[in-house]
């Protein structure tokens, strides 16, 4: 399932990111396979306000989707 349709404050655990470009970055934020996350928030366009491991992460819609 797609971050952009699991429900909001419900804890998910990374599988894989399905994104090339950016794919270090997320690691460095902590956004990978086997991290659990929580969605806190939708924001009005569609993008995703993640806690990974403490720490806010915000993704936009096509991150998301991925």
């Amino acid at each position: 399932m797609k971050l952009s349709s699991w429900p909001v404050h419900k804890q998910a655990r990374v599988v894989s990111l399905g994104i090339d470009s950016g794919h270090l970055r997320a690691r460095e934020l902590g956004l990978r396979p086997g991290a659990i996350v929580r969605i806190t928030q939708r924001t009005l366009f569609g993008g995703t306000v993640l806690d990974v491991d403490g720490s806010r992460l915000a993704l936009d819609k096509g991150a998301a989707s991925h």
